[in-house]
């Protein structure tokens, strides 16, 4: 599992992730979210899960359930996209958030059949080979996800 909390810790990830379409989200996320006045250590987390990581140990390192003990989830979303599963968490009325990005390929099973069950699907995201607008992919203005109140 790859935590990322700052933005050097990013880049260094940028550099070995095998997934375009995580370090496309990531970047996207980092755009729509951090500003000249509000910093990545401030707003977000990144986790990456990798294989064998499932929701127990996903819970461990956010140090809270995903879901309540009856089975009403904790997340604001799950999206789904090309090659994973993007969740999203609000942790403070801040706006403080985690974005936790699951590989389809990679899932352990648990969080695999999760996301299967409650993802919503998300618009196509643009590649740095495709400059058209990312609007369609924004999830921040339709959700208002680590808006600072």
């Amino acid at each position: 599992m790859h935590v990322l909390r700052h933005p050097t810790e990013v880049l260094a990830f940028f550099d070995d992730c095998p997934n375009p379409c995580i370090t496309a989200l990531i970047r996207q996320r980092m755009t729509e979210l951090i500003d000249e006045e509000t910093s990545m250590d401030e707003l977000v987390v990144f986790v990456i899960l990798e294989a064998g990581d499932g929701v127990e140990q996903l819970q461990n390192q956010m140090g809270f359930q995903i879901m309540t003990d009856h089975g009403c989830p904790l997340w604001e979303v799950i999206e789904q996209h090309a090659t994973c599963y993007e969740l999203v968490f609000v942790l403070s009325s801040s706006g403080q958030g985690a974005l936790v990005f699951a590989p389809k390929h990679e899932c352990a099973p648990d969080i695999l059949t999760l996301c299967q069950q409650h993802a919503e699907r998300s618009p196509p995201l643009n590649t740095p080979d495709d400059p058209g607008t990312i609007d369609a992919a924004n999830t921040a203005p339709r959700g208002g996800f680590f808006t600072p109140i």
